[in-house]
């Protein structure tokens, strides 16, 4: 995670929990560690390049590389 707050649990309406688990169930990417809204379209490490090349702090470097490192596992 980035910070410490982004371990934080989130509230969540029943309802919402119940359509996002229909999506889950019915998406190609229905594996227990697979993303939510995964898509086949997007899977470039270019698009994460592009976007978060430019890193201009140190912290900015780390969760870069963090992206990259998740983004390549996934391949």
């Amino acid at each position: 995670m980035k910070t410490a707050n982004s371990e934080r649990e989130m509230g969540i309406a029943p309802e919402l929990l119940e359509v996002l688990k229909i999506w889950k169930q019915a998406s190609q990417f229905s594996g227990q560690d697979d993303w939510i809204f995964a898509s086949p379209v997007h899977a470039d490490i270019r698009t994460t390049l592009n976007v978060y090349g430019d890193v201009v702090t140190d912290e900015m470097e780390q969760a870069h590389g963090k992206v990259v490192r998740l983004a390549l596992s996934r391949t």
